[in-house]
């Protein structure tokens, strides 16, 4: 049996006032509609979703479709609300947005979309989720900036390749974002990151930015200076301002300006491990030349010369060429390598049957198959993104070549016998 409360909710009489009260300045009452669903954006609808605000006329439930509707009948559209969303055993995924929600002009054009999904489960979701929206962002940004290219008429290949880069870089930084936003708590980060934060995830990425525009981070930044007291507060908030303003311009494919977000953010934390962790997050990603280098700039003056350890991240069948480099600029050139790779497989007549001692080679490297013609052929230096020409021969049997790729699945070989 239903709990009394949640009956009681149901069927519409805990709405304390009606629909057309009006705050008392005049102004329209605001309502805000939504949906629950479980786990994600396409998931199943939830009935007797318990949802309330302090601000509201008073407390709903979601109906058998998961809809509910709030009455805010001394505020207006554009005013700023908490919600609480309540059901036993289940958790808020997508809980940034419970905080500081800006009510909408048109609530049934713009329903807020609630998930709700098992502790245990919920940071899984909540990633997906943000990853989604981050996605959504940069996916529309490709667009928009394809669509300036095509008007041109005269857009090259090269253009779009680069621009097709451009995607897949702001992509790298989706993930991060998402990660981040799963792992932060509602009510983190001051007023204005809240704010930005809802922009962003309410698909509104350039309000967001003139919201964490430079001329206001930087007023924050020089009031932290004059101030001894709380400036180590203000500097820590305007710090996590500036990351959050560097990852929604990288969506944006702004990529110069999110690096010097980045750097403002180690200039007013110099001591953080987390503003440190975050700007070499976003400068991880670096391209191997044709020379077997990789350049990475924006190195702050505080590790100047210093010697560091080198890893690479996010570089598939690469590996530094040294352990350990010296900083002596605002940028250092690592010289890379690829790593040894390995290919495997089988060799087999075409009726099926394992052959013996084939010679399996890529250029100088040989090895010979087993009894059941399984091979496994190391290359010590081969770029990941290349071919390699594999050549297998076998005594009685005409020889193939094959084009390979490094990475790839195991290859299967089949030779004819000679007539």
């Amino acid at each position: 049996m239903p709990r009394p409360l949640a009956r009681h909710l149901a069927a519409g009489v805990a709405l304390l006032v009606p629909l057309g009260a009006a705050p008392p300045d005049g102004r329209a009452a605001a309502h805000l509609t939504g949906v629950v669903k479980q786990n994600q954006v396409g998931g199943e609808p939830m009935a007797q979703v318990a949802v309330s605000s302090p601000d509201a006329g008073g407390p709903t439930a979601s109906d058998a479709a998961g809809r509910f509707e709030l009455t805010f009948p001394r505020l207006a559209p554009g005013d700023r609300v908490d919600l609480d969303v309540a059901l036993p055993d289940w958790v808020v995924v997508n809980d940034l947005q419970m905080v500081g929600l800006n009510l909408p002009r048109d609530a049934r054009a713009s329903p807020l979309t609630v998930l709700l999904a098992r502790a245990a489960e919920r940071e899984t979701w909540a990633r997906q989720y943000y990853r989604l929206r981050g996605n959504e962002t940069v996916e529309a940004e490709y667009r928009r900036r394809l669509a300036a290219l095509e008007e041109r008429r005269r857009a090259t290949a090269r253009e779009r390749d680069a621009l097709a880069r451009e995607r897949d870089q702001a992509l790298e930084q989706v993930e991060e974002l998402a990660r981040q936003l799963a792992a932060a708590k509602p009510g983190e980060g001051d007023a204005l990151y809240r704010q930005a934060t809802q922009l962003f995830l309410a698909g509104r990425l350039g309000d967001a930015l003139a919201l964490l525009s430079e001329q206001r981070l930087q007023a924050a930044a020089a009031q932290a200076h004059r101030l001894k007291r709380d400036a180590r507060r203000i500097r820590t908030e305007t710090a996590r301002n500036y990351r959050l303003r560097g990852r929604l311009l990288a969506l944006g494919f702004q990529f110069q300006a999110a690096a010097a977000a980045y750097g403002e953010a180690t200039r007013l934390l110099p001591d953080d491990f987390q503003t440190w962790f975050d700007f070499a997050r976003f400068h991880r990603s670096a391209t191997v030349s044709e020379q077997g280098t990789a350049q990475s700039s924006g190195i702050p003056a505080v590790f100047r010369g210093q010697s560091v350890g080198v890893q690479l991240l996010d570089a598939p069948g690469y590996e530094a060429a040294q352990d350990a480099v010296r900083l002596d600029g605002e940028g250092v050139q690592l010289a890379v390598r690829a790593r040894p790779v390995a290919f495997r497989g089988y060799v087999r007549s075409t009726a099926g049957a394992p052959i013996a001692d084939a010679q399996v080679g890529v250029g100088a490297q040989r090895v010979q198959t087993d009894a059941q013609g399984y091979f496994r052929l190391p290359v010590p230096a081969l770029r990941p993104e290349g071919q390699a020409l594999l050549q297998v021969t076998a005594a009685g049997y005409a020889s193939k070549l094959y084009r390979v790729l490094p990475g790839g699945n195991e290859i299967v070989v089949l030779l004819s016998r000679f007539e």
